[in-house]
């Protein structure tokens, strides 16, 4: 088992939702779309007794999170009862028996999240994330980890519930993609599942997947085993183990384009990872998913074409409307506002980028 070598950076924010909400931080939590300008101190292994306690109630950046010296456990995050991780990027983590990347419990919610080159070395279960009770996990990338039992994501009692993510390049002695335990019922829908070395899914009895694609094939409605055909998931350097430069976006030709199913998309759910639209129809592609145009694609990008701001596969006069009645917005505007370049406003940088792609469509 090959030890993923600490490499750094991205953004966090960790909000609760409900009165019991409570999570843990010991590890690299940075911002996702913001990167520190210098080389972060190495994590050492943790403990869960050693985390320190942040919420609830408390909102978070990289300059909040301090590594812990601490031994034999998980990493990276741990949460529970209810709290609600959005925007993540949990990187480089190394542990020994316990979690490396994220440990969640309870009801909690992990949204729009990078996962990426946590090691839990050996004896371990749970490289990306570990599982108990009832995490609904969304639009997240758990790629490049390292476990001897789920390697991307170890199962281990409850009912996970994972929509609309990629689990690639881990690897395990079983499981490298998940590993569901005896005890634990999980929901997999719009997900692919490739790349892994170790098997792509060690099943249990309450294990349903949907409208996924997964390596080697796997029963259920909508699932299909073909090449997802990333925009290059092994990036320039051909080396899917330096993770950083790996795109796994989907090309104009992905099988995974409109192949999805609306109905499993959790109502909170409304951008992708990059922060756009979940919903976006490609015109040139047939809708093979389940549920009324657009069809969510599979995995945590969706395909889609910049201007394109009600998802219909055409930039038109209705997305120019859409625009102009948000600019001058100066904060907090969201992509399909119009923020075109996801810089917070609505200004002349975003209407013409928008003019020039009009009158064009998705395809």
């Amino acid at each position: 088992m090959r030890r993923i070598s600490i490499l750094v950076l991205a953004a966090a924010m960790v909000l609760a939702f409900g009165t019991v909400a409570s999570a843990h931080i010991g590890g690299l939590v940075f911002p996702i779309y913001e990167l520190p300008t210098s080389d972060l101190p190495d994590l050492f292994d943790g403990t869960l007794e050693d985390w320190e306690d942040v919420l609830p109630g408390t909102s978070l950046d990289h300059n909040s999170f301090e590594p812990l010296n601490v031994a034999d456990g998980a990493a990276g995050l741990y949460c529970d009862q209810g709290a609600s991780i959005l925007g993540c990027a949990i990187v480089g983590n190394t542990a020994n028996y316990y979690p490396a990347g994220l440990y969640c419990c309870g009801n909690t919610r992990i949204t729009n999240c990078l996962i990426a080159a946590n090691d839990a070395g050996w004896e371990s279960r749970g490289g990306g994330v570990f599982a108990q009770g009832n995490p609904t996990i969304t639009n997240c990338a758990i790629v490049a980890h390292a476990a001897v039992w789920g390697g991307g994501v170890y199962c281990d009692e409850g009912a996970l519930t994972l929509v609309g993510c990629t689990i690639a390049h881990n690897e395990a002695y079983q499981g490298a993609g998940i590993y569901c335990s005896a005890d634990v019922s999980v929901y997999i829908a719009n997900s692919i599942l490739w790349d892994n070395i170790g098997g792509q899914i060690y099943g249990a009895p309450g294990l349903a997947v949907t409208h996924s694609d997964v390596q080697g094939g796997w029963p259920g409605v909508g699932n299909i085993d073909v090449d997802p055909l990333f925009v290059d998931s092994d990036g320039p350097d051909d080396d899917p183990n330096t993770w950083e430069d790996n795109d796994y976006r989907l090309s104009g030709d992905s099988p995974c384009i409109d192949a999805g199913g609306n109905d499993s998309v959790p109502a909170w759910v409304t951008t992708d990872l990059d922060g756009r639209l979940r919903f976006a129809d490609r015109l040139g592609t047939p809708d093979s998913g389940k549920g009324t145009p657009p069809i969510v694609d599979m995995g945590p990008y969706e395909y889609q074409c910049t201007g394109d701001l009600d998802g219909d596969g055409e930039i038109d006069l209705s997305d120019l409307g859409t625009l102009l009645s948000a600019y001058g917005t100066t904060t907090g505007a969201t992509y399909a506002d119009g923020d075109l370049d996801q810089d917070g406003d609505v200004d002349l940088s975003d209407l013409a980028t928008l003019l020039t792609a009009y009158g064009t469509t998705c395809e």
